[in-house]
């Protein structure tokens, strides 16, 4: 755990957040792969928590906390991670909220993924935010080419960039960026992307 005095001083904008955690969850789903992870039997909220608990313990170039299943008492619901950052002084309601889902591709868009941080449901007092998607089976290429295929067409998500490959790692490939249109106002939500593959094949 961070110490309150660095956690206060050090500094970064939200994206420089975003991609310092998402380098360790890179480096977190390798060690992971390394040491023969079998996520067939693990829900999302398992792989989620071995991923956070490897890359809570791997110095980061940039000080945050990793909560998870943080609740919005007001929106009455719950991100599946966020990251608290020095942001949060200024106002609670900036940390970065980052969604994990097993693909799926329909609960990847639509069951509180894309279409929720689109809506304004997570994610709204801030202009970006993450997702993470875990394949279980089947080909992980696949699944992304049915993303961008759905979304392309979805009548409810305005999207301005599908998802593209936006570079977090040199030796990672399967990191993107997509845009898309807020529904509730004249705002952009830039959603960064992961997807792990965890098929046994």
């Amino acid at each position: 755990m961070n110490s309150a005095k660095n956690f206060i001083y050090s500094g970064g904008t939200h994206l420089d957040y975003l991609q310092s955690s998402f380098k360790l969850l890179i480096r977190s789903y390798n060690d992971l792969i390394r040491d023969g992870y079998n996520a067939s039997g693990n829900n999302e909220n398992r792989i989620r928590d071995d991923l956070v608990r490897i890359a809570e313990g791997k110095p980061a170039d940039l000080n945050y906390r990793w909560i998870t299943e943080l609740p919005d008492l007001k929106k009455n619901n719950r991100i599946d991670i966020e990251l608290i950052t020095p942001l949060n002084l200024v106002d609670k309601n900036l940390g970065i909220k980052i969604e994990c889902k097993i693909v799926g591709e329909n609960e990847y868009i639509s069951r509180n993924g894309i279409s929720s941080f689109v809506s304004g449901k997570y994610a709204d007092k801030i202009p970006l935010a993450g997702m993470i998607g875990f394949i279980k089976e089947g080909s992980i290429e696949k699944k992304i080419d049915n993303i961008k295929s759905k979304i392309s067409i979805h009548k409810t998500i305005k999207t301005i960039q599908n998802i593209l490959f936006y570079r977090i790692n040199n030796k990672f490939k399967y990191s993107y960026l997509s845009k898309h249109h807020r529904a509730t106002r004249k705002s952009v939500i830039n959603l960064y992307h992961l997807f792990f593959d965890f098929n046994s094949k």
